[in-house]
């Protein structure tokens, strides 16, 4: 069974640097602690406004009363802190699954989706094991509904 599962919103260019990723600590846009760490087993990340658009479409066909199985991580190390409290914060508290903000960009460091597409990379223990990229909302809620009913 699928034990966590992560999108990431990432809205900067990046560089895929290994293939184990660092464990991510840090609080979600409640306050509340998050991680992304060894117990993690799938992240889908994008670094531009469609793709995020894209990934939300997915999840919110797939689970629409907002109970997905799945934590969001959000970069927000580039965002000028006047827009992350006037615009970015209220409008993450929206959702009700956990947001965790990496603010160090740490996880966008490590991983590199292309313009417009979403990358969605299985784990074990931090260690990639399969890269896949989407730029089709129907194909990638397809191997969400796969991997979540693991």
């Amino acid at each position: 069974m699928l034990r966590s599962f992560l999108i990431i919103l990432l809205f900067y260019p990046f560089i895929l640097l290994a293939d184990s990723l660092p464990r991510l600590l840090g609080e979600d846009q409640f306050g509340q602690p998050c991680a992304v760490d060894r117990a993690t087993s799938l992240l889908l990340l994008s670094h531009d406004k469609a793709s995020a658009h894209l990934a939300m479409e997915a999840i919110s066909r797939l689970w629409p009363r907002g109970d997905a199985p799945l934590q969001l991580v959000v970069d927000t190390r580039e965002v000028p802190s006047w827009v992350m409290s006037w615009f970015m914060l209220p409008k993450l508290r929206r959702h009700n699954t956990p947001l965790c903000l990496d603010d160090q960009g740490r996880m966008t460091q490590a991983l590199a989706p292309g313009d417009g597409e979403v990358l969605l990379i299985e784990l074990r223990r931090l260690v990639v094991e399969r890269r896949r990229q989407f730029r089709d909302g129907e194909t990638l809620g397809r191997a969400l509904e796969r991997l979540s009913s693991r």
